[in-house]
């Protein structure tokens, strides 16, 4: 598995490609926080393997992924994966705990830095809202 994370940073963009849906197949947690880094990837199909593989780790991918957003809540790119991630996530019994989160990204049109710092004035934090969803799993031991 390392060698596959190790791809994902390649510039091959088959050599990603492969990486993001080999890991996602394999949907080893250890993986999620190379995935949520490809959230950033600036190929869109390597973005969608890996939102899509972190969906497939469903729990286990919440930690790395909640905290990427508490930090560079900022990055449009990361939003928009997220959004996917816990757009499918929430259809389960993980709504308790990411619908904030899920409302706060829903809230900001993606891409677009003007609706970032119009969020702070209208209340909407994402990274706020990502930090308290990781804190309320802690809580209730959920990883």
């Amino acid at each position: 598995m390392p060698s596959l994370v190790e791809a994902l940073k390649s510039n091959n963009c088959l050599m990603k490609w492969e990486a993001a849906k080999s890991l996602g197949e394999i949907g080893d947690p250890e993986a999620a926080p190379a995935l949520v880094k490809a959230l950033e990837d600036e190929e869109f199909d390597v973005r969608w393997l890996a939102a899509e593989g972190l969906i497939k780790m469903n729990i286990n991918a919440l930690k790395p992924l909640l905290k990427a957003l508490e930090y560079r809540g900022d990055s449009a790119l990361l939003r928009e994966g997220a959004h996917h991630v816990f757009h499918d996530l929430t259809k389960g019994g993980l709504r308790k705990y990411l619908g904030p989160v899920l409302a706060a990204l829903e809230a900001l049109e993606p891409g677009r830095e003007v609706a970032w710092a119009a969020s702070h004035e209208m209340g909407v934090e994402v990274p706020q809202a990502a930090r308290y969803a990781l804190e309320i799993l802690e809580r209730e031991k959920k990883f």
